[in-house]
């Protein structure tokens, strides 16, 4: 982040009333990898200045970007209750060490496209489908052998 960066994130930051937030944006930003601007690429620190410029107004939000936002946002959701999250916060190692093993392209979640995230989300919904099932049958289970009711 250069010093013109810096000067229109924290005029942003203030703006917006985020100024206490500052650490949690740019680990968003950084998918957990840091809390630090120092550390942050040069495309972290354009997509958290364009995102936080458009909350501000200052500059305008197109349809896809919206659309972008809102399928990150479901698969931040629905790997919560895939497991990412176990204590109510999602682990960012975790959940970025998976991105790059066995996401479908392998990437971390800010490098998809547009064009990527529908099918990002197809995996997560059917990770998130499968996860449900697998704690319903262990809770099913659970009960029925504390109702010492066999199963099979």
């Amino acid at each position: 982040m250069n010093q013109r960066q810096r000067k229109y994130f924290y005029v942003l930051l203030k703006k917006l009333g985020l100024q206490e937030q500052k650490g949690l944006l740019v680990l968003q930003y950084t998918e957990g990898r840091t809390d630090s601007t120092a550390a942050m690429s040069q495309q972290e620190v354009s997509r958290m200045l364009d995102d936080l410029g458009r909350q501000a107004g200052k500059l305008p939000v197109t349809g896809e970007q919206v659309s972008v936002k809102r399928m990150r946002s479901k698969i931040l959701h629905l790997a919560g209750e895939s497991g990412f999250a176990p204590e109510g916060q999602i682990n960012w190692d975790l959940f970025n060490g998976f991105m790059e093993r066995r996401s479908y392209l392998q990437k971390p979640l800010g490098k998809y496209a547009y064009k990527e995230l529908p099918r990002l989300v197809s995996q997560f919904e059917q990770m998130a489908d499968n996860f449900r099932r697998t704690r319903f049958n262990a809770y099913l289970q659970e009960e029925l052998k504390n109702l010492k009711i066999g199963t099979r």
